[in-house]
């Protein structure tokens, strides 16, 4: 031992007799920095003293560590098993401590310090293989319940729920008791309700435990769980999906939920599985056999783990992988031009997906990338001779315009790009109709992209406005209400003329007060109401108009995520609860002097209390929403 190493150490020995824990430990640190003549006795010791003060400290898992190491320099160390032993016992690692304990009683039986601690751990270890015992029977007759093919239903199907909730709950015993090799052959079974509950089980079993993830995904496999994907049932699907998700974060200690990242050490370990894993996510995202419910879960997969911020960090792998161009096909398909199944809200989930990935990019190169990628993607799809890979392309564009807009808007400039569209509104077929307005309604977010649609469309959404399809038509009053929107709150802005923004708004809700229209219709009526309520003389109208409100409450409790949104725009700008830039009354007199334009904001009364009160409590939740919309903006941006 080094002559300073030991004075550091004597020091640490009156400190901790004085009861001075923390100096104690700093000068048993300073002693293992200063040890440099490499007698791992002496180091030993220095680890063992530090144990000691972790343990008067309460520093249950560093004294553990500590008196870990010294054990590995030296096993048969009585005060370095008997400390670990203490440690542990405060950790709940019952076992581990019981087996400490038992070795320090082994090595000095004569160690009377011991008796009290290993008299208390045999008694929890009694009560462990008690409780273990009482819960292996419990599966064991759930298990049989499960499998009994002449129980009632009613019988069978509580055992099912029974099994799931002991997966969530005590995953471990479930796994011990031979739950996975029982459970895996269920997959193949006929009955949905059964495979959703093994399902549901097996996902349970993989949280937060590393070998029971990897035992399981070796006994599932993935072609097992894609099988699952293929099916037309939501829950089974979404359940599916979780136990990948939950598989992936056992094997990399990544925790949503608790915002704990990803652990390198153990994503470096596993990352051969998790890299199979992920390549099979990013080639099942086009596989034709996947139901559209099976397709939002695998993209609502690559939406939280791709992300290096919040996922795993597979940002580069996936620009290789070309999961961008995967992800673009799927936000540019239409069921009546693709053999992929989709759903209402697949390309929604597209655009929140590449949305995510675009915001977590961290360098002007890997934007540039993105870009490239999307790029070159709709370009393809434009330059080809059939007007089926242009009505891909402009469907494509306009989940992009949904996503990271500031990329659709960088290829709505591209080379014929707005002409197609136009071209495609101007059509007599009602599918290129639909599409291309949908896409210009994307499209006019920005001032300048409005003023060159007013320009150039406007005759023509004029036109599709007098369609007899009411599909067309709907589509076309809310791109008409959004370019005539696109002055926002500055009453000096406006894009029409007086009394144009009301007229619309007076059609819209035509469509909203009308409970025989379908949903579609209805949903596209408030989609337009929702940038029309922007002005003040809209929002006067409809805060008088009480049979409206009532329409749009109504509305509220049948529209799906998209339909949601535009009902709490329309709220949030009718009770103004939008933030208001405001100008400094110098910069406004420096603008005019300069002659710049100024915005006015020309304020009417908003929804009163009154109002709020009168209508159905479900008002209060979608003000609610309102508000909350309004804060996830806030935070976003």
């Amino acid at each position: 031992m080094s002559m300073d190493a030991q004075l550091k150490k004597e020091e640490g020995n009156k400190f901790f007799q004085a009861g001075d824990y923390a100096s104690a430990l700093a000068c048993y640190t300073a002693a293992l920095k200063l040890q440099t003549d490499g007698n791992k006795n002496d180091t030993a010791t220095f680890y063992k003293n530090r144990a000691a003060c972790y343990l008067k400290q309460e520093e249950w898992q560093k004294a553990a560590d500590d008196a870990s190491k010294v054990i590995e320099i030296i096993p048969a160390d009585t005060k370095a098993l008997f400390r670990r032993a203490q440690a542990c016992d405060q950790l709940g690692q019952v076992e581990q401590a019981f087996k400490d304990a038992r070795a320090v009683i082994h090595l000095d039986p004569k160690n009377k310090a011991v008796i009290p601690l290993m008299e208390k751990l045999s008694a929890r270890i009694q009560q462990m293989s008690k409780e273990r015992h009482s819960t292996n029977s419990r599966v064991s007759q759930m298990l049989k319940a499960f499998f009994d093919q002449q129980a009632d239903t009613e019988k069978r199907q509580a055992a099912a729920n029974n099994l799931c909730i002991l997966g969530r709950d005590n995953p471990a015993q479930l796994f011990e008791a031979g739950g996975v090799e029982v459970l895996v052959p269920v997959l193949g079974w006929k009955e949905p309700e059964y495979v959703l509950a093994a399902v549901r089980t097996l996902g349970g079993m993989c949280a937060n435990n590393e070998e029971r993830a990897k035992a399981i995904m070796v006994a599932v496999g993935f072609p097992g769980l894609q099988q699952q994907l293929t099916k037309d049932s939501e829950d089974l699907c979404i359940a599916t999906g979780y136990f990948i998700m939950t598989m992936v974060c056992a094997l990399t200690g990544l925790n949503r939920k608790e915002e704990k990242k990803v652990d390198m050490i153990r994503l470096n370990a596993n990352i051969q599985a998790v890299g199979s894993i992920m390549k099979a996510i990013i080639l099942t995202l086009t596989d034709t056999k996947l139901s559209g419910f099976g397709r939002d879960a695998v993209i609502d997969l690559i939406l939280k783990l791709v992300p290096r911020t919040t996922g795993i960090d597979w940002i580069r792998r996936f620009f290789d992988e070309k999961g961008i161009s995967a992800l673009l096909k799927i936000g540019g398909c239409i069921q009546e031009l693709t053999d992929l199944k989709i759903t209402s809200d697949t390309r929604g989930h597209v655009a929140l997906a590449l949305n995510n990935i675009y915001m977590d990019l961290e360098s002007d190169k890997e934007r540039a990338l993105f870009r490239e990628q999307c790029e070159n993607y709709t370009v393809t799809l434009l330059d080809k001779d059939d007007f089926d890979s242009k009505i891909q392309c402009v469907v494509a564009l306009t989940t992009l315009l949904q996503g990271p807009f500031d990329v659709g808007n960088h290829i709505m400039g591209t080379k014929g790009m707005l002409e197609i569209m136009l071209v495609m509104a101007g059509s007599e077929e009602v599918l290129p109709q639909k599409i291309a307005v949908e896409a210009i309604i994307q499209a006019s977010t920005k001032p300048d992209k409005s003023k060159a649609i007013l320009e150039l469309g406007m005759p023509i959404l004029k036109k599709l406005f007098q369609s007899k399809d009411d599909h067309i038509k709907v589509r076309a009053l809310a791109a008409l209400c959004k370019t005539g929107s696109s002055g926002g709150t500055d009453a000096a802005g406006k894009a029409m003329a007086d009394g144009s923004t009301v007229k619309l708004a007076n059609y819209c809700l035509k469509y909203l007060k009308n409970p025989d229209k379908d949903m579609d219709l209805r949903k596209w009526a408030a989609e337009g109401l929702a940038y029309l309520t922007l002005d003040a003389d809209v929002k006067e109208k409809l805060c008088e108009d009480t049979e409206a409100i009532q329409a749009i409450v109504e509305l509220s409790k049948k529209a799906d995520e998209l339909g949601i949104y535009g009902i709490a725009t329309i709220f949030v700008n009718l009770t103004n609860s939008y933030d208001k830039k405001e100008i400094m009354p110098e910069l406004k007199e420096l603008a005019k002097f300069s002659k710049q334009h100024v915005p006015e904001e020309a304020e009417k009364v908003p929804l009163t209390t009154a109002l709020v009160v009168k209508y159905s409590p479900h008002f209060a939740f979608v003000l609610h929403l309102s508000l909350c919309l309004v804060n996830f903006a806030r935070d976003v941006y």
